[in-house]
């Protein structure tokens, strides 16, 4: 996109919560901004998701938020690289949602989280639960778990409740908390933890890059433009978009994404924790 070029639900078809709804519910691909990414919504079990020529593959497990709706489960993403499979986020039925790819919960290598909210993390839990009982089957490589500055402690807590511990000679979880940038066995994870008041409590951005291809997700966010360079020209942008007009506090409205994005330059926008519900 050229630098002159602005951001508008006319130009960006993504950029339309009714776009972007319809796009889930036909399960149609991102428009072709995405260059090298394929992002889907699987509300059915899926025919192909992706060619294979594309490097680093996404897909909406869920785009909407802590309250229930049919049409959106909670923010959960998948991330595929050349040899990864990558959660962001998941709250409750996200590993539903994930048995309607091609992907198994048992091919997960690590699940990060933008913060700790329940709509963003519950899969973790539900993740090492069903790792640990599922029958006839025993995982033998690690699982990795990350958040933002906080995680280490979350998870010790969730512990205590949950008891999320692999069964003896098994597999091992590592976790830890990442703030800034990392290699998670090559592969290029960064982080931007958010000053007190962009959202609630410790909540971080998180960005992917792999041959030159990087996706940035907002997670929660109010407006802050502290973000622009962090994401700047990333090729795609999953970017809050809880209010169709007007910001609340720790969220964005379509007019505050659309002013980020038109800092950013993405090539493609995709709107997450929708709080409003599609029209009939």
């Amino acid at each position: 996109m050229r630098p002159s070029q602005k951001y508008s639900s006319a130009r960006l078809g993504v950029l339309r919560p009714a776009n972007t709804l319809i796009a889930r519910r036909n399960m149609g691909n991102i428009p072709p901004h995405a260059s090298g990414f394929s992002a889907r919504m699987p509300s059915q079990p899926p025919q192909s998701y992706f060619s294979d020529d594309l490097r680093m593959k996404f897909t909406i497990l869920g785009s909407g938020t802590c309250v229930p709706r049919k049409d959106a489960g909670t923010a959960g993403y998948l991330v595929q690289t050349k040899n990864k499979n990558i959660l962001m986020d998941g709250g409750s039925g996200t590993l539903d949602r994930l048995a309607n790819t091609q992907v198994s919960y048992k091919e997960i290598d690590m699940m990060i989280v933008s913060h700790f909210h329940p709509d963003h993390t519950l899969t973790i839990p539900a993740l090492c639960q069903s790792l640990n009982f599922t029958p006839q089957y025993n995982r033998t490589k690690p699982l990795f778990l990350a958040g933002p500055p906080g995680f280490k402690t979350f998870w010790e807590q969730i512990n205590v409740v949950w008891n999320c511990a692999p069964r003896p000679d098994t597999y091992e979880i590592k976790v830890f908390e990442i703030s800034g940038r990392a290699d998670f066995q090559g592969l290029a994870i960064t982080t931007l933890v958010y000053p007190e008041g962009v959202h609630y409590g410790s909540c971080q951005a998180i960005k992917i890059e792999e041959d030159g291809k990087s996706l940035v997700y907002t997670g929660d966010m109010g407006y802050w433009e502290g973000i622009v360079d962090f994401a700047r020209g990333c090729d795609v942008l999953i970017a809050d978009c809880s209010y169709p007009v007007k910001d609340t506090p720790g969220h964005l409205s379509l007019p505050s994404v659309m002013k980020l994005a038109g800092k950013i330059q993405p090539r493609a926008v995709i709107l997450s924790h929708l709080y409003y519900p599609r029209k009939k």
